[in-house]
């Protein structure tokens, strides 16, 4: 790269806001989400697996790419773009494999964050030990590392924490880490990444102890965070069906990935109109209640890389607001079950074509589906285009990707699931003794 490249870099990034977002993926679930999102998001703005940009600097398009890359990437003195990102888990081996991999050599090792193997709680799933007793002693070194890369931001918005809830680590863990930054950061957005049990895709040996886990985090979760965007393998894996005879896991993370980089696209590109462009602007239009902060999500039209699609199936139905929820849902509800509060509609193409028709659709709607809606809010829809410089990389999959963010009183049937199984276990006090014998209380499962 030569001098006037890098020079022109620098003046890129320091004359673009940075309105910084940090990503915590924590737990073995966490962990692989966050490493698709970036791998996503490298992509998606020219940045190699080395963190150079490898872009045409002399071309609008590829320039546009590095207005916003501060908002998750660390332009550093090396001339490279550093995810900031952190890695924790209380089992060393995901860690030791996020080390292993390109962010290894792109990172320091402050990034990488796990104890020692004689304390790794590689396999367990009891949520206290991640709560209580291993995690207490290890979240200091954990917030020592996270307080490292927020010195190191101008402008911090918030964090975006990646995890399961069901789990000893991302649970029980996860669950302290939110409360502890909340405490010490409380004016940055806590946002949230998590995925749910699923009906249909979950390990039935564990799932005696899933329900509690699920509960004890949700509870934490629903007082010390600002959004909450949930996510269910088993949905995902059910619409992946349609376009692959056999998805495995590694086709749900990436699906995962491509999820996750359409919800936080409005924050690195321009939009059009200019909403949710940042964190706080969109806890502020999504959240009508503090506690109404849980969202479902869709994205529509389920892919895989293995068989990309030419067209986008089904386009006339995506103005049908129950059939974008029920047909390409990856939260796992049921849309008669509730009434829309919110709806984000997030569009990535660069078919103009395809971006009217979406346009046409979404203003018809809301008289469509006014029984959908809430009455008490007037204009609980809003739709926009992603301007990302035309370098849509998914356009090899379908010319229009669109992504809903919808705050809906039908995810209670999410949360009505787990508490029936929670009731069913707790009824008889079953496992209960794993959790006391960390020294959790029996009182704590009533309050959750």
């Amino acid at each position: 790269m030569s001098s006037t490249d890098t020079d022109q870099q620098s003046s890129i990034c320091a004359s673009s806001p940075n309105n910084e977002i940090i990503t915590v993926g924590i737990g073995h679930c966490g962990i692989f989400m966050v490493n698709d999102f970036y791998q996503r998001i490298m992509d998606e703005h020219k940045i190699n697996r080395e963190g150079a940009f490898v872009g045409n600097l002399r071309s609008t398009n590829d320039t546009a790419l590095l207005n916003k890359t501060g908002t998750h990437f660390e332009f550093n003195k090396h001339n490279r773009y550093i995810p900031r990102a952190i890695f924790v888990d209380l089992d060393v081996e995901p860690v030791n494999k996020m080390r292993s991999s390109f962010f290894g050599s792109l990172m320091d090792t402050e990034h990488f964050v796990s104890p020692g193997s004689h304390h790794s709680l590689a396999g367990s799933l009891i949520w206290a030990q991640g709560h209580y007793t291993d995690g207490a002693e290890f979240i200091d070194d954990c917030l020592d590392n996270i307080r490292s890369s927020v010195e190191i931001c101008d402008h911090l918005q918030g964090f975006q924490f990646m995890h399961s809830v069901a789990g000893g680590v991302g649970g029980g863990f996860g669950s302290l880490l939110v409360m502890k930054l909340r405490e010490e950061y409380p004016d940055a957005i806590l946002s949230d990444f998590c995925t749910y049990p699923s009906p249909w895709f979950h390990d039935e040996r564990n799932s005696n102890i899933v329900a509690y886990n699920t509960v004890l985090s949700t509870h934490l979760m629903l007082e010390n965070t600002d959004m909450n965007f949930v996510m269910d393998n088993g949905a995902i894996l059910k619409g992946l069906r349609a376009c692959l005879d056999k998805p495995t896991m590694q086709d749900i993370n990436w699906f995962i990935g491509l999820a996750l980089s359409n919800v936080t696209a409005s924050f690195r590109f321009p939009t059009e109109p200019a909403v949710n462009c940042s964190l706080r602007k969109m806890h502020t239009a999504l959240t009508a209640l503090p506690r109404l902060n849980f969202f479902a999500l869709s994205v529509a039209p389920f892919m895989s890389p293995k068989r990309p699609l030419n067209q986008l199936s089904d386009t006339p139905q995506l103005g049908d607001i129950k059939t974008c929820m029920t047909e390409y849902d990856i939260t796992g509800i049921r849309p008669e079950d509730g009434k829309c509060i919110n709806l984000h509609i997030n569009c990535r193409t660069g078919d103009q074509s395809a971006l009217d028709n979406m346009n046409e659709q979404v203003s018809q709607m809301l008289q469509r589906n006014s029984d959908d809606f809430v009455a008490w809010i007037p204009s609980n829809i809003q739709s926009y285009h992603v301007e990302d410089g035309g370098n849509l990389c998914y356009a090899q999959f379908a010319p229009l990707i669109q992504t809903q963010i919808i705050s809906t009183t039908s995810i209670k049937t999410v949360f009505q699931r787990l508490c029936a199984a929670f009731a069913k276990v707790y009824r008889r006090k079953a496992y209960l003794h794993w959790y006391k014998g960390e020294g959790m209380d029996e009182m704590e499962f009533q309050e959750a």
